[in-house]
């Protein structure tokens, strides 16, 4: 009887391997842009969009030319037309004792500890930490960054976001 509830689990398992899960969202519009500070392409940079009403939010990495694409759920799918502010951040953590494997960070989130932190200035490292900014503070929070995007359906939804 055991064998048969244990087969029948491991059937209804596999059935539903590739179940659930969203392969598109409908109406998702490709976008694309460059980031720069003092005039120099940023690599490395996380582009956020969030949508000003109830949409998706969507999120970009840029490259070694500061040039970035938009995605929503699959990998440069895009964005929902709309409005959006943005917010732009950049921060490497140089200190080993804050390097965690994804184990760690799981086990460390499980546990109720918070990862380690401690952000500073842009250009400045923490005395105890090594996080630096490579972007100023004011763009990491998109209600203060002053940038926004408007995506639409039929445009060409490319954008230039010049950080001074």
């Amino acid at each position: 009887m055991r064998r048969h509830i244990h087969a029948f689990i491991l059937v209804g398992l596999a059935s539903c391997i590739g179940c659930g899960g969203q392969s598109s969202i409908p109406g998702l519009v490709r976008v694309s842009g460059t980031v720069t500070f003092k005039e120099q392409p940023i690599e490395g940079a996380t582009v956020s969009f969030h949508p000003a009403s109830g949409s998706r939010a969507a999120s970009g990495r840029t490259d070694l030319n500061g040039k970035f694409e938009m995605t929503s759920l699959n990998s440069g799918d895009g964005a929902l037309p709309g409005e959006y502010k943005v917010s732009i951040s950049k921060v490497e953590d140089s200190n080993p004792a804050h390097q965690v494997t994804a184990e760690q960070f799981a086990q460390m989130v499980s546990g109720g500890k918070p990862p380690p932190t401690g952000p500073t200035k842009p250009g400045q490292r923490q005395k105890t930490g090594g996080l630096e900014y490579h972007v100023p503070e004011k763009y990491l929070d998109a209600e203060k960054s002053g940038l926004t995007a408007k995506v639409t359906s039929d445009g060409k939804n490319d954008f230039l976001f010049e950080l001074k």
